[in-house]
């Protein structure tokens, strides 16, 4: 059996989303990371959370971000 494309379309097609239709967001944004499919987006405490999810929510319409603020001083991102 060969490597099962899903991940590998899924990476690239997130990719170019990024560049293209996300790159405003990702540029007001103080950090971006994204490691398969979990991103994790750090903005100035004057940005509106709610209205940045909103936003990435209409970039594609089977793409659903979801978010997981702060709790505790601590974040729920890979062991952060």
């Amino acid at each position: 059996m060969g490597t099962p494309l899903g991940p590998i379309l899924a990476d690239i097609f997130l990719a170019s989303l990024e560049s293209t239709k996300m790159k405003g967001l990702i540029d007001l944004s103080l950090l971006c990371v994204r490691y398969v499919d979990d991103t994790f987006l750090l903005l100035d405490h004057e940005q509106d959370p709610g209205a940045v999810l909103d936003e990435l929510n209409t970039i594609h319409p089977r793409i659903k971000f979801t978010m997981e603020p702060e709790k505790d001083e601590s974040l729920a991102f890979l062991d952060v």
